[in-house]
């Protein structure tokens, strides 16, 4: 199971551009649910309360911001497999 302090790469949504994805909360046992958010490019009107520069992330092609605004609470095991994932987007 995914842990706090891990990141995957998804979209926010079908239409969306993958983003970096940090998982925040550690994963209730029972149920997987944990808290994650995204990581996007720095802007002007961005929140600054996270700025993450190149090179703190392998990820990271431009500076930028944890999107706080855009926090999910979901089942980290549906997000360690693909086709769950899917299946729970289908209902």
């Amino acid at each position: 199971m995914l842990h706090c302090g891990d990141t995957v790469e998804m979209p926010k949504n079908e239409w969306a551009t993958p983003h970096l994805w940090v998982i925040i909360t550690e994963p209730i046992a029972e149920t997987g649910l944990a808290v994650i958010v995204n990581v996007t490019t720095l802007q002007a009107h961005s929140d600054k309360t996270t700025v993450l520069a190149v090179g703190e992330h392998l990820y990271l092609k431009h500076d930028s911001v944890v999107s706080y605004a855009d926090a999910q609470i979901v089942d980290v095991r549906l997000i360690e497999e693909p086709a769950g994932l899917a299946r729970e987007e289908e209902n």
